[in-house]
């Protein structure tokens, strides 16, 4: 008998403190910042699922993270 496990990847990311994960905010854009948020999209069309936490909003998570 063959026991099939199903397994989904979750990829964690902590971003620092910024207004929003886009990267379009404020006067500059930051174009490496888009680039991930696109990235991003595109894991999640794949079945990844991607948490972003935010230090400036979520600093909670990243004391949490540090702990084993």
């Amino acid at each position: 008998m063959t026991t099939q496990t199903d397994t989904k990847t979750v990829l964690e990311v902590y971003d620092p403190a910024m207004c929003c994960s886009t990267g379009v905010c404020g006067p500059d854009v930051d174009d490496e910042i888009v680039d991930f948020a696109n990235d991003v999209k595109w894991l999640k069309t794949q079945g990844v699922e991607v948490k972003r936490y935010n230090l400036g909003q979520e600093p909670e998570q990243f004391k949490m993270s540090c702990r084993f």
